[in-house]
């Protein structure tokens, strides 16, 4: 690192060729930030502002070293996946083990594939559909309604 500046030099020469992509994977590398803390910290830089990078940490693992350091604290996001909450269950593994977003996602995707948590097949978002017995006490009420305003 230059001497009075927190940033890399490399994460510098690049920044300085305007190469914004290149200097952004630099410094995710060397720092083992996620991708919008670095974008954030390069963005500051870029605007004059006073950035303080943190100390190095060991790179992000890969794939089957995700799964494997996330298994130590897996009980909330199981819990979580029971629940149906996905987006949680990532934002807990990224909180409690320090994680990438994209390691994150891997690791719950492999922790729900060893838990035997079964997807329950809808979108982020989506409401599951009524059954048939919620229609039917539907149209009971409708005809109740119906009945008592006609006679």
């Amino acid at each position: 690192m230059a001497p009075g500046n927190p940033l890399p030099q490399q994460v510098l020469d690049a920044l300085h060729r305007g190469e914004m992509i290149k200097a952004t994977k630099l410094l995710r590398t060397a720092t083992g930030l996620g991708l919008k803390e670095a974008k954030d910290i390069l963005d500051a830089y870029e605007r004059g502002r006073v950035v303080e990078v943190p100390p190095p940490r060991a790179a992000a693992p890969a794939f089957g070293a995700a799964a494997q350091a996330a298994s130590a604290k897996t009980e909330d996001v199981v819990a979580a996946l029971r629940r149906g909450s996905k987006l949680g269950a990532i934002a807990l593994m990224r909180q409690q083990t320090g994680l990438g977003l994209r390691e994150a996602k891997e690791a719950v995707d492999a922790l729900e594939q060893r838990s035997g948590i079964m997807p329950n097949g809808l979108s982020p978002g989506e409401v599951p559909r009524a059954g048939a017995g919620t229609w039917m006490v539907v149209l009971i009420l409708i005809a109740a309604a119906g009945a008592w305003y006609f006679f």
